[in-house]
């Protein structure tokens, strides 16, 4: 029988890594200044972020909300300069120009990369075959991060499927000439169960879709 994803909480040895990860897929460094912007559309885990933060780094977080999305944002010289030299993350835009961040450590890799997921992936299942099995699906513009998280996963012994263009939402944008490709990285059955086993969610709803899913490995 299939075990059931823990409520984690994100350790801390890793929770700098995980911030990154996060920062990487949902979040923003402004321009001018040093601010640090998280933006979800889920109550608990804009909580969740601010509390995180709240640890990583010196200053206090504030949780905005723009609409329908919660922006978890603190303002952090020291963590700014982290978050772009260490890990690699540009001012402003950043989608399709992220590079892989200079970490090595095994403890370092997984939190960046449950932030990442955190931010990026959804959980659900796919029907294949005969029977449904549960898929976890993360996309990014930036083809060198996601062969960057593979090549990790496989380290972990986590196989996943090829990087491919994300259809129908694969050419997201067509300005003054220039293409912009959205990527798809897949992990399927087992592999599912290993991620969640190495790596796993720290969002509530990624959670408790995830433990609903690893049931179909029964």
């Amino acid at each position: 029988m299939a075990s059931l994803s823990p409520i984690r909480c994100v350790r801390a040895e890793d929770e700098l890594a995980y911030v990154a990860g996060l920062v990487a897929s949902d979040g923003h460094l402004t321009k001018s200044g040093y601010g640090v912007d998280i933006a979800t559309s889920d109550e608990k885990f804009a909580r969740k972020i601010h509390d995180i933060l709240s640890i990583v780094s010196f200053k206090v977080p504030k949780i905005s909300k723009k609409r329908t999305v919660y922006v978890v944002t603190v303002y952090d010289r020291e963590l700014f300069k982290l978050l772009t030299e260490k890990f690699r993350i540009p001012r402003g835009k950043k989608s399709d120009i992220l590079e892989p961040p200079t970490i090595s450590e095994e403890k370092e890799i997984v939190g960046y990369i449950r932030g990442f997921f955190d931010g990026d992936s959804s959980v659900h299942r796919r029907r294949m075959r005969t029977k449904y099995v549960p898929r976890i699906r993360a996309m990014s513009q930036s083809k060198k991060i996601l062969e960057w998280i593979k090549e990790c996963l496989l380290k972990l012994g986590i196989r996943t499927g090829s990087i491919f263009i994300d259809k129908p939402h694969g050419f997201i944008s067509k300005k003054y000439g220039v293409t912009k490709v959205c990527y798809r990285l897949e992990l399927y059955g087992t592999a599912v169960k290993k991620f969640d086993e190495k790596i796993g969610y720290a969002h509530p709803e990624k959670i408790k879709k995830m433990n609903e899913l690893l049931l179909l490995l029964n």
